[in-house]
C-alpha cells in the first residue's frame, strides 16, 4: 500500500509542474516572442519481478520540459522599431559579456543613440563589414550634408502676350553647404530681326537672386507652342554671399508650352535636384534588415545592417525568459534575406505561439489526472487505516 500511495503522489507531483507549465504558457499569451513549453511525462517502471515479467509501474516520472520553437502570429504595431522575423533566425542582443537570443524585435534607440531591446540596456547586434558583430548606432547620423542645385525644372505654360512681362517665382536653389537662394524669373515677349516665322515666340529671360541682381539671363523660344531644342534652357552663374560660385540650368525642356491660353501663365519650377541640410526624421529597417534613415529634406540613408542568428540544433537553446534563450552550441551569423534567414518586418511583432485551445485542452488532462491521483493516495490510505483497525 506504501508504494501506492507513492505512485498517487508521484501523478501529483507530477500534474503539478504540468499545471505551472500550462500557466506559465496562458499568462504569456501576449508577450511578444513567447515561446510555449510543453511538459514530457514518463512511466515509472519498478524494476522488482522484471526478469520473470511480472514487474509494475511505480508512478509518473516528470523529464525536461521543451520549448516549441514554431513561428508565432505577426501582429501590427505601426511603431517603425518593432521587428519581426518572418522565416528562421533570432535578433541577438549583447548585456556586457552575455549574448541572448529572442525572436521578440521591440527595440528603441537609447540616449546615446544605441539600438537597445525592450529592458534598455541590452544591444541590438549589428553585422559590421568584417562579419563581426558590432553596435548599431546614429552616431554621425544625425544629419546630412546638403547638396548644391545644378538644374531646375519647369513645366506649365508661357502664354503668348503681345507685350508686358510674366514674372515666375520663387525659385528655390541651393549652395554646396545646402543653404538656401530664392531666384525670381522675368519672361519678356522679344521681338527680334528678322522677324520669327508665323506661330514662333521668342522670350527674353532675366533671373534676380534675393539681393535684386541679375544672375543670368538667355533666350527661350517656342515653334507652334513647344520649345525649340536650340533654345530651351537658361543657364546662371552666379557666386551667393561667401559660397563658392556655382552654375545651374533652368530646364524648360520637357512639359512646357506657350500658347494662348486666355493670357494665364502656370508655368512654375518643378524637379530642383540640390537640397538642404537634413535633419534625422524618423528610423526604421528594410527586409533585409539593414538601418533606414529619413530626413527633413527628403533624403534617405541606409545604416548597418542587423545581425541574425541560427542554430544546426534548434534544441541547443537554453530558455533565460519566455522570450530569451542561450545556446550551448555555434550560432551562425548573417543578414536578412539570405539563405539561412528569414525576412524583417517592420512595424510588427511577433507573439506568442501558444495555441489557446490546445492549452485549455491540456489543462483539463492536468486537472482529471491530479483528481485520480489523489483519489489513489485516499483510497490507499483508507486501506491501510482498514488494516490497521484489524489488528485492535
Amino acid at each position: 500500500m506504501i508504494n501506492t500511495i507513492n505512485t498517487g503522489m508521484s501523478g501529483l507531483i507530477g500534474y503539478s509542474k504540468g499545471l505551472q507549465v500550462i500557466g506559465n504558457n496562458l499568462t504569456n499569451i501576449n508577450t511578444p516572442g513567447y515561446k510555449g513549453v510543453d511538459q514530457q511525462f514518463a512511466s515509472l517502471f519498478s524494476q522488482e519481478g522484471a526478469q520473470n515479467g511480472t514487474g509494475t509501474g511505480s508512478g509518473l516520472n516528470t523529464l525536461d520540459t521543451r520549448v516549441n520553437f514554431s513561428q508565432g502570429q505577426i501582429n501590427q504595431t505601426g511603431r517603425p522599431l518593432d521587428l519581426a522575423i518572418n522565416g528562421l533566425g533570432f535578433f541577438i542582443l549583447r548585456d556586457g559579456d552575455a549574448t541572448s537570443y529572442t525572436r521578440a524585435g521591440q527595440f528603441q534607440f537609447d540616449a546615446n543613440g544605441i539600438l537597445v531591446g525592450s529592458d534598455g540596456k541590452s544591444r541590438v547586434a549589428g553585422l559590421g563589414a568584417n562579419g563581426m558583430l558590432q553596435d548599431i548606432t546614429l552616431a554621425g547620423l544625425q544629419n546630412t550634408p546638403g547638396k548644391a542645385t545644378t538644374s531646375v525644372k519647369f513645366s506649365g505654360n508661357l502664354p503668348t502676350l503681345p507685350t508686358g512681362d510674366i514674372t515666375v517665382g520663387p525659385v528655390n536653389v541651393f549652395d554646396a553647404a545646402g543653404g538656401q537662394h530664392t531666384l525670381s524669373m522675368t519672361f519678356t515677349k522679344a521681338n527680334p530681326t528678322p522677324p520669327l516665322p508665323a506661330n514662333n515666340v521668342n522670350y527674353t529671360v532675366s533671373a534676380k537672386d534675393e539681393t535684386g541682381t541679375v544672375v543670368g539671363t538667355g533666350t527661350l523660344q517656342f515653334a507652334n507652342g513647344n520649345p525649340l531644342a536650340t533654345a530651351n534652357a537658361v543657364q546662371l552663374n552666379f557666386t551667393p554671399k561667401s559660397m563658392a560660385p556655382m552654375s545651374v540650368k533652368l530646364d524648360f525642356s520637357t512639359n512646357v508650352t506657350s500658347v494662348s491660353n486666355g493670357g494665364t501663365s502656370s508655368l512654375l519650377p518643378g524637379e530642383v535636384d540640390g537640397y538642404a541640410i537634413g535633419t534625422l526624421r524618423n528610423q526604421t529597417f528594410d527586409a533585409d534588415g539593414a538601418l533606414t534613415l529619413n530626413y527633413s529634406n527628403g533624403q534617405a540613408i541606409k545604416g548597418a545592417n542587423l545581425a541574425l542568428a541560427n542554430f544546426d540544433r534548434i534544441e541547443s537553446l537554453d530558455e533565460v525568459s519566455g522570450n530569451m534563450f542561450t545556446t550551448r552550441s555555434t550560432a551562425h551569423i548573417g543578414k536578412a534575406g539570405t539563405s539561412l534567414f528569414g525576412t524583417i518586418g517592420a512595424g510588427v511583432v511577433e507573439g506568442a505561439n501558444v495555441d489557446l485551445s490546445q492549452q485549455f485542452s491540456n489543462l483539463i488532462i492536468m486537472q482529471r489526472g491530479y483528481q485520480a491521483s489523489s483519489q489513489i493516495v485516499s483510497v490507499s490510505n483508507e486501506m491501510i487505516q482498514t488494516l490497521l483497525d484489524m489488528r485492535k
